[in-house]
């Protein structure tokens, strides 16, 4: 069985972490598309079944295992904003 991690204790943290990371990410196209980003599919299917991710896709999302924090900036959100015009 694969390890799963809770990212958000409720629904105020999950809004944040959207906001302040897939709603600001340049791979978002605009407030009436999804974004095509296999992370923000995770955080979604999580967000309507047990609020877990796998350990991998936690990982991906640079979940700090080691500190509780409130929002954390995603791993794949890093470099996207030098990239983008």
């Amino acid at each position: 069985m694969t390890d799963r991690v809770h990212l958000f204790a409720n629904g105020s943290q999950f809004g944040d972490w959207m906001y302040n990371n897939c709603e600001q990410c340049p791979l978002w196209p605009n407030d009436a598309e999804w974004p095509d980003c296999e992370l923000n599919e995770a955080i979604m299917r999580a967000s309507i079944s047990d609020g877990t991710v796998s350990a991998e896709e936690a990982q991906a999302l640079g979940y700090p295992d080691d500190v509780r924090v409130y929002v954390w900036r995603c791993k794949k959100m890093e470099g996207l904003k030098d990239e983008t015009p």
